[in-house]
């Protein structure tokens, strides 16, 4: 029988973990390897940076439009004098929404924009 896949040797792995470590030498996890990818946004040209910004635009209006409707929930919730899951869920999923990562990102890139006077 014929496999499509086979797994890597040992070897392989080793090489992988040496190609990608950090500053301290010790091999890189998945998610720092994630991070890897993306550009820093320090590196991104002056145009760059504008289309990431109308990304980050759109990003936010989505957003603000999902809390609002999850909030819209919580509040007919309490109109009907009811405490449970359907208010504890749409919290949470609040929660996620404002911590996501992608938020953090959106305030450096309004920094950077700030700093290189760039609408």
């Amino acid at each position: 029988s014929s496999t499509f896949y086979s797994r890597p040797s040992k070897e392989t792995i080793c090489e992988l973990s040496t190609l990608f470590k950090n500053s301290n030498n010790k091999p890189l996890q998945t998610n720092q390897l994630k991070y890897m990818t993306q550009k820093e946004l320090s590196e991104f040209t002056d145009q760059e940076l504008l289309d990431e910004a109308k990304k980050m635009k759109t990003f936010s209006i989505t957003n603000a439009l999902i809390i609002g409707f999850l909030m819209g929930i919580i509040v007919y919730s309490f109109a009907k004098n009811s405490w449970g899951l359907l208010t504890l869920i749409p919290l949470y999923f609040i929660y996620k929404l404002v911590n996501d990562p992608k938020n953090k990102r959106n305030k450096n890139l309004k920094i950077l924009l700030k700093e290189r006077n760039l609408k």
